[in-house]
Order: C-alpha cells, then structure tokens, then sequence
C-alpha cells in the first residue's frame, strides 16, 4: 500500500500501519497518530463522545490487533521529495533519523562486533545511486544520516 492508498482507508477507519517514521512526515497535518493501539481502543470503547479524525496507530497489540485493518505502507522517505517537507518537519526527522553528531558512536559499535568496519560516507544528493547499486557488488547496509542542522 503506497501513502495515497493510507490516505484513501484513514477516510474510512483508523488504521494499524508498519510505515516508516520519517515516511509519517510527508502525512497531511489532520492525520492523528497513536504509538499505542491499547490507548486507541480504550478511547473508543469510553462511553464519553470522541471528535473522529484521521488516525494511524504505529503499534501493534495481540490483545485489539483485530479491532482495526493492519496495512504496509511502502514509502521510501529519502528520496528527493524530503526537500519539499524538511524545512517544516526537521525536528521530527532528525528524531527517527541518524543524526551526524551519533555517527562516530555507531562506528564504534559496529567495531567492537567486527574485525573491519568500512564506511563509506556518500553525499545526499547520491544517496539513491548508493542504494540501486547491484546487490551482487557487496552486502552493504545503506543508512541515511542526517546533518545535526539544516543546510542551504
């Protein structure tokens, strides 16, 4: 399911979705959304009126995970389409984001847990290119980092 599909079913009910966080920025500003499907339920369940609104629910609970459809969203957030949402959603991006200022520490954690780490820092404008390289090349693990500030 692509965003315009989420859009299209948040018409009709609240909505469970495995999305990516940062694919959540690019939602228009009346959709809702709950990092707990428990509260969502009790919500509803209140005998107390509630204002309906748009509402992705971003976890699951075995307990109400029947109560609502559970979707996957494909969106992939790093694309040049960022640029368009990234001014007015910076805080809520770097917050799901790797952030530069973490980058050195996750060096380090990944070589306590290997014999060589490579990393090989691409700039934004390439990153898709990174990404569509062939598989076969080598087994790699393309991560997003984000200025710790905006630029321009």
């Amino acid at each position: 399911m692509n965003l315009d599909q989420l859009l299209d079913l948040l018409d009709h009910t609240p909505v469970i979705a495995d999305i990516h966080p940062v694919s959540l920025c690019y939602l228009p500003n009346d959709v809702m959304v709950s990092n707990s499907l428990a509260e969502v339920v009790l919500t509803f369940d209140e005998l107390q009126p509630i204002l309906m609104a748009k509402l992705i629910i971003t976890s699951s609970d075995p307990m109400y995970t029947d109560r609502f459809p559970h979707v996957r969203c494909e969106h992939e957030p790093f694309t040049s389409a960022l640029n368009s949402i990234i001014f007015n959603r910076f805080d809520d991006i770097a917050s799901c984001t790797l952030l530069q200022s973490e980058l050195a520490g996750c060096i380090v954690n990944d070589a306590k847990e290997s014999g060589i780490v490579v990393v090989l820092l691409v700039d934004g404008l390439s990153y898709q290119d990174v990404r569509d390289w062939n598989s076969s090349v080598a087994e790699m693990l393309v991560t997003p980092c984000l200025v710790d500030v905006p630029s321009l």
